[in-house]
């Protein structure tokens, strides 16, 4: 099979021959009806491309994307942002992508850190000292290694474009605080950490992985496509829900293609 070099199915090229190729000999050489039944799976997953394309889900991945509005809407002379403003800043600069009209629907604070966090190793901190609140957001120095590896010009404090300038790490507190307010402009109590929006039901997350294979990878509109069709729900929960799946373990992502791990 090493030296067979079949005529491959129209629009099989590229990194997608390469994909399929193994299984396409295998299915020639096994004969019968597998060549048909390969040629119809391929075909399948090239229209499901075709429609990720034409519904914009495949232009630039979404952690890539998140990244380069991250730094489009981060302000001048700052270098922690609070995760809500920093949300509603990505969200007011791309609606089509993060608000909800998105396909995958309104991106949420959880979203947002699970997608940084499996992409770029990137977490919330909790500001303190002197001018916190008790709120969580992010550093901006945290952003410079993976945005300066990806090409993201990021502006320094100054205004600028490149690496950061004397970028402030997190500080300890400086003890109580109490009587300070006058003299610090702090006003009233500190704000309570904000509860977590809830996370999908478990009816839509048993549709995705029920929508998922071991062997052969799925897009994300497809498998978008399949919970629809499954729950009829709009499936808007489906990227926070792959994310999560990633992230413990029990999916692997490859090329946007999403599979379950043979072990489960």
């Amino acid at each position: 099979m090493r030296d067979n070099r079949p005529t491959y199915p129209e629009g099989l090229t590229g990194r997608n021959r390469e994909r399929w190729a193994p299984l396409y000999k295998v299915a020639l050489a096994a004969g019968g009806a597998w060549p048909d039944y390969c040629r119809d799976l391929i075909d399948a997953d090239l229209a499901d491309m075709q429609a990720d394309h034409e519904d914009g889900l495949t232009r630039i991945p979404r952690h890539v994307q998140l990244l380069r509005d991250i730094a489009a809407v981060w302000p001048d002379g700052e270098t922690f942002f609070p995760t809500g403003e920093l949300l509603d800043a990505v969200q007011r600069r791309q609606p089509g992508m993060w608000g909800a009209v998105s396909p995958y629907g309104a991106l949420t604070p959880q979203g947002m850190g699970r997608m940084l966090v499996k992409n770029f190793g990137i977490r919330s901190e909790r500001l303190t000292g002197i001018r916190s609140r008790g709120g969580r957001g992010y550093y901006l120095h945290v952003f410079f290694p993976s945005m300066s590896s990806f090409g993201i010009p990021v502006h320094d404090r100054k205004g600028g474009v490149g690496e950061p300038v004397n970028a402030v790490q997190p500080v300890e507190p400086v003890g109580n605080l109490t009587g300070l307010t006058a003299s610090t402009g702090l006003t009233g109590s500190p704000r309570p950490p904000t509860e977590p929006d809830e996370e999908p039901d478990d009816r839509t997350t048993a549709a995705v992985l029920a929508a998922l294979s071991h062997t052969f990878g799925q897009t994300i509109g497809k498998i978008m496509r399949t919970v629809k069709d499954k729950t009829g729900d709009a499936a808007t929960a489906v990227p926070d829900i792959l994310d999560r799946l990633t992230t413990d373990g029990r999916v692997t992502e490859e090329d946007g293609r999403y599979t379950l791990r043979e072990d489960l």
